[in-house]
C-alpha cells in the first residue's frame, strides 16, 4: 500500500505554515497577555505589602501609646468589650446566623457601657440587666426575650443569657 506525499502538493503546505504562524502569533498573544496579569498583580501585591507596613506601624505606634496611658491611669480601668453568650440555643433551634444576629442586637442594647468606668457599670449592673431583660429582640420574625443567668463584669463584660420565645 502506497501513502501519498501530501507535503509535496501546495495545499498541504499552505495548512501546515498557516498552523505554524498560527502557533507562533497565539504564543506571542499568551505571553503578552500573561505579562501584562502579572505586572498588575505585582503591583498590586506591592500596594498591599505597603499598606500592610502602614498598618503594623500605625498598630505599633498606637499599642505604645495605648500602653503609656494604661500606666497612667491604672485607677482608671474602662470597659473594652462585651461578650454574649446564649444557653439553650440548641432547645430553641437557634442556628449560628441567627445567634449571632441576636448577640450583635444585644451588644447594640449596651454598646454604650463600652469606655465607661469600671467602677460606675459594676455600680449599675442592675439597670444592665433591667435593660436586657425588658427589651424584646426581633430577628427574621421571631422575638425573643432574655433572661440574664450570670453576669460577670471587668474589662471584659461576659453576660450568660437565657432565650425564650415571645
Amino acid at each position: 500500500m502506497h501513502v501519498p506525499r501530501l507535503y509535496k502538493q501546495p495545499k498541504w503546505q499552505r495548512f501546515i505554515a498557516g498552523f505554524f504562524f498560527g502557533a507562533v502569533i497565539s504564543y506571542g498573544i499568551f505571553a503578552y497577555m500573561q505579562g501584562v496579569m502579572y505586572e498588575r498583580l505585582l503591583t498590586e501585591n506591592q500596594e498591599l505589602e505597603s499598606t500592610i507596613t502602614d498598618l503594623k506601624q500605625e498598630n505599633d505606634i498606637l499599642s505604645d501609646d495605648k500602653d503609656e496611658l494604661d500606666e497612667r491611669f491604672k485607677e482608671k480601668v474602662a470597659i473594652t468589650a462585651i461578650e454574649i453568650q446564649i444557653s439553650n440555643t440548641k432547645q430553641l433551634q437557634i442556628d449560628r446566623l441567627l445567634m449571632h444576629q441576636l448577640e450583635e442586637a444585644i451588644k447594640d442594647e449596651i454598646k454604650d457601657t463600652i469606655g465607661k468606668p469600671l467602677s460606675s457599670v459594676s455600680d449599675n449592673d442592675q439597670l444592665l440587666i433591667k435593660s436586657i431583660e425588658n427589651k424584646t429582640f426581633k430577628v427574621d420574625d421571631f422575638a425573643y426575650h432574655m433572661e440574664v443567668q450570670k453576669i460577670a463584669i471587668a474589662k471584659t463584660i461576659r453576660i450568660s443569657l437565657k432565650a425564650r420565645l415571645a
